[in-house]
C-alpha cells in the first residue's frame, strides 16, 4: 500500500537471520508427567481433606462447649435469682445481717457447684466469662437492697421510739412527763427526716401530727374526769394541733361537758336549794335560770350544753322529790303499822330502835305530829264509824294513787273509826305490795330501762305485755322485795347509785338451773327455779302452814314472791350492819 511520503526507492536488503533448524514437537503427558501432577494433586486434595474434616470436627467442639457453658451460665443466673429473691423478701436487720453474711457466699457456692460439673477447661473458661458477669450484677443489686432496708431498718427503729414516748405521754397525768415526751419526740423526728431525705419543712409538720395526736389523747383523757380542765388544755394547744385533732377533741371536751358538767352543776343548784326536810327553798324556774347561768360561763359557745343542763336538773330534781316522798311514804307505814298494834306514847313507839330509826327519818313536821296521831288512833276506838269518808277514801284511792298513799288515816278530821283506820292502812299496804303500781318499783324499773335496757330487752321483759306478763311481774316482784330488805336493813330506800350497783347485778344475774326435762339452763335470778326440788318443797310446807292456821291456800304468784323474798335474805340477813354486795357476774 502505497505510503506517504512516497520515496519511489526499493527498500529490501539482505537478512542476517540463521538458517532454521527441525525441532520435534514432544509434550510431557506423552512421557506420563500428567500422570504423575494427577497423583501429586490426589495427595494435596487428602491432605486438604483432612485439614477439613481437622477444622470441622474443632468447630463442632466449640459449638458444645459454646453451648455447655450457655446452659451452665443460665443454670447459675436462676440460682442467683433466687438468692437474689431470698434477699429481697428479707426487711430491715435480717437483710443487712444476710447480705453481710451469707448473701456473697451462697452466690460462690452456686456458682462454683455448678463450674466444677463442666465437661472441659474451655467451658470452664467461657463460664467463668459470663458466671463472673452475673455475679457481680447480683452482687451489685443485693448492696443495693442491703442498703434500703438498713435505712428502712432505721427509720422503723426511730419511728417505734417515736411511738413509744407518744404512748408513754398519753397515759400519763403529769405535765412534766408530756413535756419531756414532745422534747424526744422532736428530736427522733429531727432523725427520722434526715434518713428520708425530707427538708425541715416536712420534719415539722411530721412532728406537729405527731405531737397534735398526743395532745388529742391527753385531751379526750381529761375530759373524762375533769371537762373544765380539758376545755382550758384545748384552749391553750390549739395552735400546735391539727384542724382534725382539734375538731375531734373539740367533740370530746362538749360531749365532756354536757354528759358530765351539766350533772355537776344540776346537783350543785339542787344541793344549795334543797335542805334535810327535802324541800326546795326557791321555786324551780329559779333553779333552772341558776343552772342556765352556770352553763353558759363554763360554756359559753355551747347553747346545746345549756339545754342539757336544764333537763338533768329537771331529772335529778324529779328523782330526789319523788325519793324524799317514797322514802317517808315508807317510814310513815313503818310508824303507822307500830301505831296500829298500839301504843299509849311516843316514848312507847320509840322502844323498838327499828321504829325509832323509822321516826329519825320523818321530816320534823310528821315527827311532831305523832303524839296527836296516836291519841286520834286511840280516840277512834269508841267512835262510830264514818261511812261517808271512808268511801270518799276509797274514790280517792283509785283516782290519785300518790294522794292516797300520802293519806294520814289518823287524821281527826277524817273521824275514822279504829276498824275503818286499819283498813285503809291495810289498803295503802296492799297497794304498795302490788310491783307493777308500787311507785318505787316504777322509779327503779325505769333506772333498769335507761342503763340495762339491752339486757332487759333481750332477756324479753324490757316493758310489760301480753305474752311476758309472768315473767315481767316476777321481775318487778323481785326488785320490790329487794327494796323492802334494802329499806329494813339500812332504814331508807336505796339511791340510785346502790339500786344500779348492789340491787340490779343480783336481780338480773344467771344462774344454772335444771330443765323441765334433762340437762341445765340459764335463767335470771328473778325467775323463780320451779323445777328445782327446794321451790317445791318450800311450795308445799307454805300452803300447808297457811291452811293449818285456817287461812286460804296462797296462788302461785304469792309463793313465788315469797320464794324469791327467801332467796334474798338469804343473800341480804336483816342486820343493822348489813351490806349489800353484788354478786359477780
Amino acid at each position: 500500500m502505497p505510503q506517504v511520503p512516497y520515496s519511489g526507492t526499493l527498500q529490501v536488503a539482505p537478512q542476517l537471520d540463521p538458517t532454521p533448524r527441525y525441532t520435534a514437537d514432544a509434550i510431557p503427558a506423552a512421557f506420563g508427567v500428567n500422570v504423575g501432577q494427577a497423583i501429586e494433586g490426589l495427595g494435596k486434595t487428602g491432605e486438604a481433606v483432612g485439614n477439613e474434616v481437622f477444622a470441622r470436627g474443632l468447630a463442632l467442639q466449640e459449638v458444645n462447649n459454646h453451648a455447655e457453658a450457655q446452659e451452665a451460665t443460665a443454670k447459675f443466673m436462676e440460682a442467683a435469682g433466687d438468692i437474689h429473691a431470698k434477699l429481697g423478701a428479707m426487711q430491715g436487720k435480717d437483710a443487712v445481717d444476710y447480705f453481710t453474711n451469707g448473701f456473697k457466699t451462697d452466690l460462690e457456692s452456686a456458682r462454683k457447684g455448678i463450674r466444677q460439673d463442666l465437661s472441659n477447661s474451655a467451658v470452664q473458661k467461657l463460664y467463668d466469662a459470663e458466671s463472673l458477669s452475673t455475679f457481680g450484677r447480683t452482687m451489685f443489686n443485693g448492696a443495693g437492697i442491703s442498703a434500703n432496708a438498713n435505712k428502712q431498718y432505721a427509720i422503723s427503729s426511730v419511728e417505734s421510739q417515736i411511738k413509744n414516748q407518744a404512748d408513754l405521754a398519753a397515759t400519763s397525768d403529769s405535765e412534766a412527763d408530756v413535756r419531756a415526751a414532745k422534747a424526744k419526740i422532736s428530736r427522733l423526728s429531727a432523725q427520722r427526716g434526715v434518713l428520708k431525705g425530707q427538708d425541715q419543712d416536712s420534719v415539722d409538720e411530721y412532728t406537729k401530727v405527731i405531737n397534735s395526736s398526743l395532745d388529742y389523747n391527753v385531751i379526750k383523757e381529761i375530759a373524762r374526769t375533769n371537762p373544765i380542765r380539758a376545755e382550758e388544755m384545748l384552749n391553750d394547744r390549739k395552735s400546735g394541733m391539727t384542724a382534725a385533732d382539734y375538731d375531734h377533741a373539740r367533740i370530746v371536751v362538749d360531749n365532756a361537758n354536757r354528759a358530765v358538767g351539766s350533772v355537776n352543776i344540776a346537783q350543785k343548784v339542787l344541793d344549795s336549794h334543797i335542805g334535810d326536810d327535802g324541800k326546795p327553798d326557791v321555786s324551780f324556774e329559779k333553779m333552772q335560770r341558776e343552772a342556765e347561768d352556770l352553763a353558759k360561763r363554763q360554756a359559753p359557745n355551747d347553747a346545746v350544753m345549756q339545754k342539757h343542763t336544764v333537763d338533768t336538773l329537771r331529772g335529778l330534781f324529779n328523782q330526789r322529790v319523788y325519793a324524799d316522798k317514797q322514802f317517808r311514804w315508807d317510814n310513815m307505814q313503818t310508824v303507822d303499822a307500830a301505831i296500829q298494834n298500839g301504843v299509849q306514847d311516843i316514848q312507847q313507839l320509840r322502844a323498838d330502835p327499828k321504829i325509832a330509826t323509822a321516826i329519825d327519818n320523818l321530816p320534823a313536821k310528821d315527827q311532831l305530829a305523832l303524839p296527836a296521831k296516836i291519841n286520834s288512833y286511840n280516840a277512834a276506838r269508841d267512835r262510830a264509824m264514818n261511812q261517808q269518808a271512808l268511801t270518799q277514801i276509797q274514790g280517792l284511792r283509785f283516782n290519785d294513787v300518790e294522794a292516797f298513799l300520802n293519806l294520814d288515816p289518823t287524821d281527826p278530821s277524817l273521824r275514822l273509826s279504829q276498824p275503818q283506820i286499819r283498813e285503809v292502812m291495810q289498803w295503802q299496804h296492799q297497794d304498795k305490795k302490788n310491783a307493777n303500781d308500787d311507785p318505787r318499783v316504777g322509779r327503779a324499773m325505769g333506772w333498769l330501762r335507761d342503763v340495762r335496757g339491752a339486757e332487759l330487752a333481750a332477756l324479753g321483759v324490757f316493758r310489760r305485755n301480753k305474752d311476758n306478763s309472768d315473767d315481767y311481774d316476777h321481775l318487778t316482784g323481785t326488785v320490790s322485795s329487794a327494796l323492802d330488805l334494802w329499806q329494813e336493813a339500812h332504814g331508807k330506800p336505796p339511791s340510785y347509785h346502790e339500786f344500779m350497783e348492789k340491787i340490779a347485778p343480783q336481780v338480773l344475774q344467771s344462774r344454772p338451773v335444771p330443765g323441765a326435762w334433762w340437762g341445765t339452763n340459764n335463767e335470771p335470778f328473778f325467775k323463780p327455779d320451779i323445777n328445782s326440788k327446794e321451790y317445791k318443797n318450800f311450795a308445799a310446807k307454805a300452803k300447808q302452814d297457811v291452811v293449818d292456821k285456817g287461812g286460804i291456800e296462797p296462788t302461785e304468784a304469792e309463793l313465788d314472791r315469797a320464794y324469791t323474798r327467801m332467796q334474798l335474805l338469804k343473800l341480804y340477813p336483816p342486820k343493822s350492819s348489813t351490806t349489800l354486795v353484788p354478786v359477780s357476774r
